[in-house]
C-alpha cells in the first residue's frame, strides 16, 4: 500500500502547488538567508589583495664554460635550477626575518601577522623550460602585500653573506650563496583585489538562499504524510470528487446558508447538484462520515440540509454521532428526547422543525453502547417510514476510523458521502478507512474540506478525473 500511495507523476503543476502551500517556508528561508548573506558580505567579508614580483634566474652563472656575454651558455642548466631557487625565495626563515624586520621598523605591529600565515597566502608559479618565475602573495592588506614580496625578496639576497665557524674553526656560509644567481625583474606591482568581492559573496549567498528554500520545501513535502491537495485526494482515492470546501476559520459554515457571510455557498450548491445528478429519483437516504474527528463531517450533514432546504427540498437532517453529537449546536436544539430515547425508552419519537423544509432529529443523550441501537430493527423501520414524507434523509454518522457505526449505517443508507480534510490524517489512514466501507456503503464520492484558499483563487472539481 506504501507504494501505491508513493507513485506519483510529478507534474510542472504538482511543483507549483507545493510552493504554493509552503509560500510562507519559502519566502521565510529565502529572505533571511538573503539577509544574512547580503549582511555577511557586507559587513564581516574583506576584500583581498595580490602582489606579483617576477624573479629571473641568471643562466651563466650555472655554465662554467659560457662567457659572460652569454654566448654559448646551457639553459638547460638554469632552468633546473629554477625549483631550488623558488624554494629558497620563499622559505618560511626567509618569511619568519622578513617579518621581524618590518616590524623593527615599525611597518607592522609586533605580532600582528605570523609567518604561518603569510606561508600559507604566498605561491610559486614555475614554467617548464622557463628561467622566470613568479613568487605572489594575497593579503587583505593592499599595502603590506606589497612590502613584505619586496622584503622577502631583499632578505633572501642578504641571507647569502651569514656565515658560520664550525669545530674546526672554518668559516662557513649559513646558507648557499644565492646571492647573485637570481634577480627580481622590477620590484614587486602594487597590489589589485583578487577572488570574489562582496556583490558576487552577496549573490552567492542570494542563490544559496534560494536552493536552501527549495529544498526545505520539497523535504516538508516529501515528509508530509496527510494530503496536502485536492490533486493528492483524487489520485491517491481514486474517488470522484464532489464537492471542496474552503477553511473557515471565522466560523462563517454555521451563517444562514443565504447570507453573503457564508463563505461555501457556491460550493456546498455545486456538492447538491453532484449530488443529484449521482443519485437518480427521489426520497434518498444520504449518510455522511470521514476518517477521524475535525474533517467537517457535520459541518457538510448540517450545511448540505440548509442547501436543499434553501433550494425548496423537503429534508430531514439525523445525528447518528451517538457517541459524540453535534448536529443540535448548530440550530440550539436540546439534544435530549432524541433518538436515544426513542429506541431505548419507546419515547415518542421528537422532530424538530427548523423551517417549512427542513426537520432536525436530535441524537439524544449518550448511550453505553450506541451499536445496539444503529444495528436496531426499530431505527431502521423509522427511517423507511420518515423515507416518504421526504426529498433528502441526511445522516451525519460517526468517524470509521472510531467505529464500525458508519458500515452499520451502511446497510439503510442508499448512498454515502465521505468527507476529507486536508492535513488532517494520514494517507494510509484515510485510503484503509475507505476501503472497509467499499463492500457495504455505495460511496458517491468525496468532499474535500479544510482547503486554504478562497472562491477566487481556487478551481472546482465536478468530477474524480480532474
Amino acid at each position: 500500500m506504501e507504494e501505491e500511495l508513493t507513485e506519483k507523476s510529478i507534474t510542472i503543476r504538482d511543483i507549483f502547488q507545493k510552493f504554493k502551500r509552503r509560500f510562507i517556508w519559502f519566502i521565510s528561508i529565502f529572505f533571511i538567508g538573503t539577509l544574512l548573506s547580503v549582511t555577511f558580505s557586507f559587513v564581516f567579508v574583506k576584500p583581498k589583495y595580490t602582489s606579483d614580483i617576477s624573479i629571473a634566474v641568471d643562466p651563466t652563472k650555472f655554465d662554467k664554460n659560457s662567457s659572460s656575454s652569454g654566448v654559448g651558455v646551457d639553459y638547460s642548466v638554469g632552468t633546473k635550477a629554477v625549483p631550488t631557487i623558488a624554494d629558497w625565495v620563499t622559505d618560511k626563515k626567509i618569511v619568519e626575518d622578513a617579518l621581524k624586520k618590518l616590524e623593527d621598523e615599525n611597518k607592522i605591529s609586533k605580532g600582528q601577522y605570523t609567518a604561518n600565515g603569510v606561508m600559507s597566502n604566498l605561491s610559486v608559479k614555475t614554467k617548464t623550460g622557463s628561467l622566470i618565475f613568479k613568487v605572489s602573495l594575497t593579503s587583505k592588506n593592499k599595502d603590506f602585500a606589497k612590502l613584505m614580496l619586496d622584503t622577502i625578496y631583499n632578505i633572501g639576497k642578504e641571507k647569502t653573506k651569514e656565515t658560520i665557524t664550525d669545530a674546526d674553526g672554518n668559516v662557513k656560509e649559513l646558507y648557499p650563496s644565492y646571492k647573485d644567481l637570481y634577480n627580481a625583474m622590477s620590484e614587486a606591482w602594487e597590489a589589485t583585489p583578487s577572488g570574489a568581492g562582496k556583490i558576487v559573496y552577496a549573490l552567492i549567498g542570494t542563490a544559496g538562499s534560494l536552493v536552501l528554500a527549495c529544498i526545505v520545501v520539497f523535504l516538508i513535502e516529501a515528509l508530509n504524510t496527510k494530503f496536502s491537495s485536492v490533486d493528492e485526494i483524487s489520485r491517491v482515492l481514486d474517488k470522484p470528487i464532489l464537492g471542496i470546501q474552503f477553511d473557515d476559520k471565522k466560523g462563517s459554515n454555521k451563517e444562514d446558508v443565504n447570507s453573503n457571510n457564508f463563505l461555501n455557498k457556491t460550493n456546498y450548491e455545486k456538492l447538491l447538484t453532484n449530488i443529484d445528478f449521482s443519485l437518480v429519483g427521489t426520497n434518498k437516504i444520504l449518510e455522511i462520515t470521514s476518517t477521524g474527528a475535525m474533517e467537517g463531517k457535520t459541518t457538510t450533514a448540517v450545511n448540505l440540509a440548509r442547501m436543499l432546504s434553501f433550494n425548496n427540498r423537503k429534508v430531514l437532517l439525523v445525528d447518528l454521532d451517538l457517541r459524540k453529537s453535534q448536529v443540535h449546536t448548530y440550530f440550539n436544539l436540546e439534544k435530549d428526547k432524541g433518538l436515544t430515547e426513542y429506541i431505548t425508552q419507546k419515547r415518542k419519537l421528537k422532530v424538530n422543525h427548523i423551517d417549512k423544509n427542513l426537520d432536525v432529529i436530535t441524537a439524544g443523550r449518550k448511550t453505553v453502547n450506541p451499536s445496539l441501537i444503529l444495528n436496531s430493527e426499530k431505527l431502521k423501520e423509522m427511517l423507511e417510514e420518515l423515507r416518504p414524507n421526504y426529498e433528502y434523509i441526511i445522516i451525519d454518522c460517526p468517524p470509521v476510523s472510531v467505529t464500525t457505526d458508519a458500515k452499520l449505517v451502511s446497510k439503510f443508507s442508499d448512498a454515502l458521502i465521505y468527507v476529507v480534510g486536508i492535513n488532517r490524517n494520514k494517507m494510509t489512514l484515510v485510503k484503509d478507512s475507505l476501503n472497509e466501507l467499499t463492500n457495504d456503503a455505495n460511496i458517491l464520492g468525496i468532499n474535500v474540506t479544510n482547503v486554504k484558499g478562497n472562491k477566487d483563487n481556487y478551481h472546482y472539481y465536478s468530477d474524480g478525473n480532474n
